[in-house]
């Protein structure tokens, strides 16, 4: 059964979301086993600089990947201001997917979506996608974080190459749940590291749009934060019958170096990707 978490908070009218990687935010040991190679555990430095940057962006909603154990999330994500809800996998990972939600806004806890793809040629898990539903101004918006197989960055779709079959079969996975919420008529934001370069074009997108209700975002920008690359970090919105952008505020979050020495190396190899939404007011009849 889904879990819920209710707050009676006045609301503003506009509902900021962030996608942000946190790039391996542990606490564990070097060498650890749950670690990739030559992983280190986030430096006080790194932390206390993803803290300000938090702080900041003033986002009611975070969906974050790369995340370790819930006691060094509550540092960056205060249980006195968010709820946070954390992936839930079969096998241990150092990699969870979560969001934090305000208390001010009132949460169902869905299942989570089973991407993680638990299969004998996988040497270690993936992640679960993490599904909540959002109540703003009377109205449920549901809201799936996801962090996607990485290596296939912008490979053709039916490429046998690398990681791209198993990014197939999440992309599979993650269509089935958008057309659930299409069908039902519920607004929804897709949002996370897809760990491909989408484009409303490209082969992976149009299999979660086929019928092209879906507003990607991220579409034919390129990130600051990656070298002027395409974005891999992306927010997907359903159409704008319910919900829609504020015009300019996606946006994107670089970290600041100002007081930092000259070989400043940033918390994060993401930056936090942002965008606010408001509701669609009807039409006159």
């Amino acid at each position: 059964m889904p879990s819920h978490a209710f707050a009676d908070s006045p609301l503003a009218s506009e509902l900021k979301v962030t996608t942000w990687n946190l790039e391996w935010f542990t606490n564990k040991a070097p060498h650890h086993a749950l670690l990739g190679e030559n992983v280190k555990p986030k430096s006080e430095t790194a932390i206390t600089h993803l803290m300000a940057t938090r702080k900041k962006l003033l986002s009611q909603i975070f969906a974050f990947q790369e995340a370790d154990d819930t006691p060094l999330l509550a540092r960056l994500f205060p249980p006195s201001e968010y709820q946070i809800f954390l992936s839930q996998e079969l096998q241990p990972i150092a990699q969870h997917v979560g969001i934090a939600v305000t208390k001010t806004l009132p949460v169902i806890h869905h299942a989570d979506l089973p991407l993680a793809l638990i299969r004998q040629d996988i040497p270690h898990s993936l992640r679960n996608g993490v599904d909540i539903s959002v109540k703003f101004h009377e109205i449920w918006i549901r809201i799936l974080a996801v962090h996607l197989k990485s290596g296939c960055w912008d490979a053709p779709y039916p490429s046998p190459a690398h990681s791209c079959p198993l990014l197939r079969q999440q992309v599979s996975i993650l269509s089935q749940w958008v057309q659930d919420r299409l069908t039902q008529h519920q607004p929804f934001i897709l949002l996370g590291d897809f760990n491909r370069r989408l484009t409303v074009h490209d082969e992976f997108f149009t299999q979660l749009d086929p019928t092209h209700t879906l507003l990607l975002l991220t579409a034919n920008q390129a990130s600051p934060c990656q070298g002027g690359q395409y974005f891999i970090d992306h927010i997907i919105l359903a159409s704008a019958e319910t919900i829609q952008p504020i015009p300019h505020s996606f946006k994107v979050g670089l970290y600041s170096n100002e007081g930092e020495p000259p070989a400043f190396s940033p918390p994060s190899d993401h930056c936090p990707v942002s965008v606010s939404i408001k509701l669609a007011v009807p039409s006159p009849s």
